[in-house]
């Protein structure tokens, strides 16, 4: 991801389903990559967490440390997959 490039997550569980949002963010006071719950109905997001990645970002690292931090949000049990970019 570049600096201001976004991913969208689902996450499902059961009948429950949540979506973030990923942002690759530039400010001096980001670690990095910047998630959010998002409601795609009303354009909203909600700040949950800023982060960074320890190895050398690549797009595979991304999604594996997305979806780690998703699933403190989603449970245990959540399936998570991309949606769109």
């Amino acid at each position: 991801m570049n600096y201001g490039d976004q991913m969208k997550f689902v996450a499902r569980d059961g009948s429950t389903v949540q979506r973030f949002l990923l942002v690759r963010s530039a400010g001096a006071t980001s670690s990095g990559y910047k998630l959010y719950g998002y409601d795609p109905e009303e354009n909203a997001r909600n700040f949950l967490e800023d982060f960074g990645i320890d190895v050398h970002p690549n797009h595979h690292a991304e999604i594996q440390a997305a979806k780690r931090k998703i699933r403190f949000y989603a449970g245990p049990n959540a399936d998570i997959s991309t949606h769109g970019s």
